[in-house]
């Protein structure tokens, strides 16, 4: 006996079925199209109100996600779909849509705000969300509701117009009474400034804490400072460190006084110290403490190195390597950070071997490195002391090194004045006696 043809769930005893969502916020068919419905503008059909309701995923009944039933036909209710504005309110939410909306975009936040509208045969369907209502859902609906249906009451508002501007405070950085002194021009202080600070030369120096139980790690290393006697600023001789020498203190206290007068002095006072490193750990130190602007506004940098010496096991020329490439780093990051270098002093002592002091070979990489940006220095000054060579090998290649480092205009006028001094040979000194 051939079974009945099997109707479809929708058509089962005159029901009205509507595809509605189930746990999850999936839709209880499969591959469900909201253009194969009776109305493309609404996306769910009308709600059996039986009892035998179909049940969406999970065992709950596909009753609209979160509210009570509205008819249409009170009053107050909207019952066109196409409208122009809606308004979908939990707490302080608001939603607005303005009137210059085109008909496809209304249709749509019709379909995601407003669930019920009325289809082509005038049969009003139902209604999940209310269409202006102030009252928080209940706890019950609430928690029927896919969170990515429900409204998140908030202080914030979806749309702000141009009458939810909020007022902006400002608040004025600079203090209320400015001093005497910083109320001066700026050209004056400036013109201050350049008297106070001073040209000093500063030997870095890294040693150990003077107090280490004041400290958590076990070996903390700290940076101090020496002043010596500083160099002429135009024939950059050292001076003799002969003799009792009485500097005047660094005029710190001046920096300290306030913010404003650290932002506008600091970079002065960086560029008028000569600052000596002895060791690549103090000049990485030094890098990683100071402050990047002060940094740009070094002029002056000394720096003296030792090289390792070849190890006699091949198991120790990891240190030598090690000191190698810290040299290289050092060399580099002075170059990169310290972008307005000038003047640039190295006392070096050459250890590899064998070489045959060329420019170019691995002790002289690190010089180089000073040249990655361009000759741009304005006087460098490079001692080489190795014993196996002779001391004119070594001037020899500290001026190529030096040619490449330093601008072509600056190099040759400094060559030109060397040149004259050697053909002038020394000076004597006459002396005339005056017999009376």
């Amino acid at each position: 006996m051939a079974k009945p043809k099997q109707q479809n769930r929708g058509q089962q005893e005159g029901r009205g079925f509507r595809f509605g969502r189930g746990r999850g916020g999936r839709s209880n068919k499969p591959n469900f199209n909201s253009h194969d419905t009776e109305d493309n503008n609404s996306r769910f059909q009308a709600k059996s109100s039986e009892p035998s309701a179909s049940r969406g995923r999970g065992g709950y009944r596909n009753r609209p996600s979160g509210g009570r039933k509205h008819n249409l036909n009170k009053s107050g209710n909207l019952q066109n779909p196409g409208i122009a504005s809606i308004v979908a309110s939990t707490g302080n939410v608001k939603a607005s849509v303005p009137n210059g909306l085109t008909s496809r975009t209304s249709n749509a936040f019709s379909n995601a705000y407003q669930t019920g509208s009325s289809n082509r045969d005038g049969k009003n369907l139902t209604k999940a969300y209310p269409v202006s209502s102030s009252k928080l859902k209940s706890e019950e609906d609430r928690g029927l509701c896919p969170r990515s249906l429900q409204f998140v009451a908030t202080k914030k508002s979806f749309h702000q117009g141009p009458g939810r501007d909020a007022p902006v405070v400002v608040r004025d950085t600079l203090p209320a009474k400015l001093s005497a002194f910083q109320r001066l021009p700026g050209e004056l202080r400036w013109r201050i400034y350049e008297l106070v600070f001073d040209v000093h030369r500063v030997e870095v120096l890294r040693s150990r804490d003077k107090n280490p139980e004041n400290n958590i790690k076990r070996v903390h290393y700290r940076l101090y400072h020496r002043q010596l006697r500083p160099r002429d600023p135009k024939t950059h001789t050292a001076p003799s460190s002969e003799g009792r020498f009485t500097c005047p203190p660094l005029p710190i206290a001046l920096l300290i006084t306030c913010r404003s007068i650290y932002r506008d002095a600091l970079c002065l006072f960086y560029s008028r110290t000569q600052f000596i490193f002895n060791t690549t750990r103090t000049v990485m130190r030094f890098l990683k403490i100071t402050n990047k602007e002060a940094q740009m506004a070094i002029q002056h940098i000394e720096l003296n190195h030792t090289m390792y010496s070849e190890p006699a096991l091949l198991n120790f020329r990891w240190y030598k390597c090690m000191s190698d490439m810290a040299w290289y780093n050092a060399c580099d990051d002075l170059t990169v950070y310290c972008k307005s270098l000038r003047v640039l002093h190295i006392d070096m002592k050459i250890r590899d071997w064998p070489i045959s002091l060329q420019v170019g070979e691995r002790w002289s990489l690190p010089l180089l490195a000073f040249a990655r940006y361009g000759p741009r220095l304005d006087w460098v000054d490079i001692r080489l002391h190795m014993g196996s060579f002779k001391q004119d090998q070594l001037e020899k290649v500290a001026r190529e090194i030096e040619e490449q480092i330093m601008d072509p205009t600056a190099f040759q006028i400094r060559e030109d004045e060397r040149l004259a001094r050697e053909l002038a040979g020394p000076v004597k000194a006459k002396v005339l006696r005056l017999m009376f």
